[in-house]
């Protein structure tokens, strides 16, 4: 079976394992009825809080080890030893743990002075702090690296189009295309250098997708939209019967209906970063790349991430962020539809969701097993 079919139902068995998992735990007294149902000091409340924590961990380690080891050597998509995918995957772990678990603790003791409004507040400030130190949090995670004579390349090859804010790292995934990190208004943009094995034409074409996200304020939206999607859900998801975020139980219930929100938003979300990936690609016609160099790009990335296929299955186009190359083109040669895009809010609203709790934060296809993906996405 090839590859990328492979990690899209694995992707899809994540989905229903995880919408399960929370079921179980909204609808069953087990384990819920385990966790303190009123107000706790603070050390008995780290007590419950890692002990649920460390039992997150221990679901998603065989799944990250599946998707992110045995699956890639079964099909052959890259060779990689299991000490070197173990280092940068208990790294990634390790961050994303220990988010968790800040989050979760300060959640409670918010909640327990101040209501779901001093909650609403408090993830309003650590989403947005997430999104400042995403660029560092990436760097971190994937352990990248910047290189000074790459990006001299690509400044020989695209010129001007390379701005100061745009850095060039190296990263042996073929999938890691990059992103745009950061606030709005204080961006930077990430680009691999594997992008010099592509032409001029084409490389030009990928730049001015990423300048495009940011001028026709895309990824503004984008954030926007993760941000208000996640506060909705989270507040929903503290109106169910038992839950809140003044105690353990009450705090666990909450995160098992927000596992269900973010769920729902895995197939509708998409729908709106496909809008601001074509929104993108107007942009980079619109500014000299022909249609034939566009579309050489597209592919180009698409071989180097789906281990040289180009043509997505029907389970891959419900759960991609974007459409596939020949509806793309399709869509540049049809009037805009005057819906805005809204670029990359699918993924960038799993990052953020880390401070929300959100356990199927790194659940999706492309993210499972893929700790290089996890706060810097695969890109469109």
């Amino acid at each position: 079976m090839q590859y990328t079919i492979s990690k899209a139902w694995l992707g899809l068995f994540n989905l229903a394992l995880w919408t399960l998992i929370a079921c179980l735990g909204l609808f069953n007294e087990w384990p819920s009825k385990l966790f303190p149902a009123e107000p706790s000091s603070l050390f008995v409340e780290i007590q419950w809080w890692t002990l649920i924590v460390l039992a997150y961990i221990c679901i998603m380690l065989p799944l990250d080890i599946l998707g992110g080891f045995v699956i890639p050597k079964l099909t052959k998509y890259k060779k990689e030893s299991f000490p070197k995918f173990w280092k940068r995957l208990s790294r990634g772990i390790m961050l994303h743990a220990a988010i968790l678990w800040i989050s979760g603790l300060l959640i409670m003791e918010i909640g327990k002075h101040y209501g779901i409004l001093g909650v609403m507040a408090l993830l309003i400030s650590t989403s947005a702090l997430m999104l400042l130190l995403q660029n560092p949090l990436a760097r971190i995670v994937a352990g990248y690296k910047i290189y000074g004579e790459d990006r001299e390349n690509f400044r020989r090859r695209i010129g001007e189009l390379l701005s100061r804010r745009t850095e060039v790292v190296k990263e042996e995934d073929p999938a890691f295309a990059g992103g745009i990190t950061g606030l709005p208004w204080m961006e930077k943009t990430i680009i691999p250098s594997r992008w010099l094995e592509m032409s001029e034409d084409e490389l030009k074409a990928q730049v001015l997708r990423r300048i495009g996200a940011l001028r026709t304020h895309s990824r503004h939206r984008g954030i926007m939209v993760a941000m208000l999607w996640n506060l909705y859900g989270f507040y929903s998801a503290s109106l169910f019967s038992g839950a809140g975020v003044e105690t353990v139980r009450g705090l666990f219930l909450t995160s098992m209906a927000f596992v269900v929100w973010m769920c729902l938003g895995q197939v509708i979300l998409p729908n709106l970063s496909k809008t601001g990936s074509t929104e993108a690609d107007r942009y980079a016609t619109a500014n000299g790349v022909s249609e034939s160099a566009l579309e050489a790009a597209l592919r180009s990335q698409m071989k180097w991430s789906r281990d040289g296929q180009i043509e997505m299955d029907r389970l891959e186009k419900l759960l991609s962020p974007s459409l596939p190359v020949n509806q793309r083109l399709e869509f540049l040669r049809t009037e805009p539809s005057g819906l805005p895009g809204a670029w990359d809010s699918a993924r960038i609203a799993q990052f953020l969701s880390w401070s929300c709790l959100g356990w199927f934060s790194r659940a999706d296809y492309n993210l499972c097993g893929h700790p290089q993906n996890w706060v810097l996405q695969s890109g469109d």
